[in-house]
């Protein structure tokens, strides 16, 4: 689906609301399909931590709910970015840039989501891909493919 095509029906509805009023926030889709939401400010300052909001959010769109998580020890505001990595965690980082200010943060956090860990708090076991059906898929095409879970 791509929305500048005119045929895509597009659909928008309102959704719960997150606990805090952000700006300059970051949000990454994560692969069981929530959203984390970190960092920003109540009213956006740039290069200032004043305000911040350290608690990330995650959405979940299937049942239209936030969920508070654990604070981060680093307000990430103005110039600040978030990626989901190849493991399906989070890297936050960055803040700033405006020369010797305090608020620069040339750091990164990793956030690990609960789908890394397994009921006692250990690392989960990772499913593995043991044949696909193709090794050369461009955009558009379907690949199946199948996974081993120990």
């Amino acid at each position: 689906m791509t929305i500048k095509d005119p045929n895509t029906n597009v659909e928008v509805r309102a959704v719960t609301n997150m606990a805090f009023r952000r700006i300059f926030h970051n949000a990454v889709v994560m692969p069981d399909g929530n959203i984390w939401i970190c960092c920003g400010q109540e009213v956006g300052q740039p290069f200032s931590d004043d305000k911040s909001h350290t608690i990330p959010e995650i959405y979940n769109p299937r049942d239209n709910t936030m969920k508070q998580l654990s604070p981060g020890n680093v307000p990430r505001n103005y110039h600040s970015t978030a990626v989901l990595l190849k493991d399906g965690c989070i890297a936050s980082g960055g803040s700033g840039l405006c020369g010797t200010c305090t608020t620069n943060h040339p750091n990164f956090q990793v956030y690990c989501p609960p789908y890394h860990f397994d009921k006692d708090g250990n690392e989960a076991v990772r499913p593995k891909i043991i044949s696909m059906s193709t090794e050369n898929a461009v955009h558009g095409d379907t690949v199946t493919m199948k996974p081993i879970v120990k």
